[in-house]
């Protein structure tokens, strides 16, 4: 990664581009994460062995609408991040007043309006929504308490982004797992004190999330004193800027958006709740490493705004290469066992009855690596601002992704299978086609060197490491949670010395000898 001197004297130096910064935030994202998951993966088994499969049915197919509130505020909210870190770059304080006084009335009436519109959704949940008749009420209260949590947030947007502005990416963290940690004592105490249910996981999440945004904002407003309200720093002529650049944020995000949120309503209403559940635990490996990839990535990009503010291509370029080749790995190293053990996986995991959850998980992760030499490509159009073109395309290919699964669900009846075909077609026919051409294009990268610097070395890991894990799924059994371990450990050895050895570019071991120079040192 390109490394800038920190005491230089440029007109970008209130925004650092720092490795070292970059790499304490990312890992600092990446455990926070951890925890979450650590709690979803936790709470599966436990309520499938207390609720019905309608009840456990009912937590994605109410909350799959809730996707579009984020999706339809991101046309007010796309551009404050972005555009806040280019004023504070530049020093022009006057600059984040204007943004956040120009931009809260318009997101307080979004907040009332999802507000409105969500209490007449909640009201008629029964008509638009299949629900058994004991659940309603359970699902207007969910509905009710999600739609309150996500109006909050949207209003309070333009105040959250300092400690964003700031790179505190620790800070932000640390408040997500003491939120993480009382979200689970709440929801502990409600299945255990009261009664296992589904309702709870609403309940709890909304409290602790909404907290968590009231300290984070106090925080953010603490660090960056310039995010404050007035209506004379009303700028009209900030207005089209941001919403332009939040409208095709919009576009970029309805195209995952819109995946996540019909394809449950469809799998509702064209199929059954077991293979709503089904698809919704053979999604869960693949939505969880590639939120863990947008929270690694996340600290770049105030970087790599200040790249793009002051000129610098070579450090985009770099980025995009290094974060590919990282991408990969991390991929790989995940995805090919969980492909390779995904029945035994599940076995262990929830029972018998799941196989299709299973074949789900296959089809998802296996797909996946495709996406990853090109992971940089979203962090490149959001900090460039050429994100028209970009959010266009992948408007298109999840548009197509839909209707296929569409077809596959409703015609060809093939459930949670045809919703995980489907999802496939972005990532296997359109990624190589149009999207991995649009990458190297932004990054002014030529083919033969994103081959040479990124695919080829982020795959031979995992293609020299595959026959090793087969030969243990084919040969030696996985009944329980320390067989599935023991099975990957010959595989992820192959997979490390590979890397190692082989795969390591010279700065990268560079990289590493520092960091473990640093770790050792601290650790004395």
């Amino acid at each position: 990664m390109y490394i800038e001197p920190e005491n230089r004297e440029e007109p970008t130096t209130a925004v650092p581009v720092s490795k070292k910064l970059v790499v304490i935030n990312s890992a600092s994202s990446i455990a926070a994460h951890l925890i979450n998951v650590g709690v979803l993966v936790w709470l599966q088994p436990f309520l499938l062995a207390r609720v019905s499969i309608e009840e456990y049915a009912l937590y994605p197919v109410v909350v799959a609408p809730l996707v579009f509130v984020p999706l339809l505020s991101s046309i007010l909210t796309g551009g404050l991040g972005r555009f806040g870190v280019e004023a504070y770059a530049r020093n022009d304080r006057e600059r984040l007043s204007e943004i956040v006084s120009t931009m809260f009335p318009l997101l307080a009436a979004a907040g009332l309006l999802i507000i409105v519109l969500g209490a007449a959704f909640a009201w008629k949940v029964d008509r638009l929504l299949e629900v058994a008749p004991g659940l309603v009420s359970d699902a207007r209260l969910m509905l009710l308490l999600l739609v309150a949590a996500a109006s909050l947030r949207v209003v309070l947007s333009p105040f959250e982004i300092g400690l964003f502005i700031r790179q505190r990416f620790v800070l932000i963290n640390s408040i997500l797992v003491a939120t993480q940690f009382f979200r689970l004592a709440l929801l502990m105490a409600l299945l255990l004190g009261i009664s296992p249910r589904v309702l709870w996981l609403v309940v709890s999440a909304t409290i602790a999330d909404s907290l968590g945004l009231l300290v984070t904002v106090a925080l953010s407003r603490r660090a960056v004193p310039a995010l404050r309200f007035s209506p004379r720093s009303w700028c009209w002529s900030c207005a089209p800027e941001l919403i332009s650049f939040g409208g095709w944020t919009f576009v970029m995000q309805a195209a995952g958006t819109l995946r996540r949120g019909v394809v449950p309503i469809l799998l509702n209403k064209f199929s059954t709740a077991l293979q709503v559940s089904c698809f919704y635990l053979g999604s869960i490996a693949m939505t969880q490493i590639q939120y863990m990839t947008h929270l690694a990535s996340n600290p770049l990009l105030p970087a790599m705004v200040a790249m793009h503010t002051r000129g610098d291509r070579n450090g985009l370029a770099d980025v995009y290469l290094r974060g590919g080749r990282y991408g990969l790995w991390f991929c790989t190293f995940v995805c090919a066992p969980l492909v390779v053990f995904s029945r035994e996986l599940f076995q262990v995991y929830v029972g018998p009855g799941y196989g299709d959850a299973a074949l789900v998980t296959a089809i998802l992760l296996a797909a996946l690596p495709v996406q990853y030499g090109n992971v940089m490509l979203s962090r490149l159009a959001m900090a460039t601002g050429e994100v028209s073109r970009f959010a266009f395309q992948v408007l298109f290919n999840q548009g197509m992704s839909l209707v296929i699964s569409a077809v596959l669900i409703w015609r060809m009846e093939m459930g949670a299978l045809g919703a995980a075909l489907g999802a496939c077609f972005a990532l296997v026919i359109m990624q190589p086609l149009v999207m991995w051409r649009m990458g190297r294009r932004m990054a002014g990268v030529s083919w033969s060197q994103w081959l040479r610097t990124t695919m080829i070395p982020g795959m031979v890991p995992a293609l020299v490491a595959l026959p090793a894990w087969l030969a243990v799924e084919q040969l030696l059994p996985q009944r329980s949670w320390w067989e599935l371990i023991l099975g990957g450990v010959p595989g992820a050895a192959v997979f490390i010395a590979v890397l190692l050895i082989f795969a390591m570019r010279d700065q990268d071991r560079r990289d590493l000898r520092t960091i473990l120079r640093r770790f050792g040192g601290r650790s004395g």
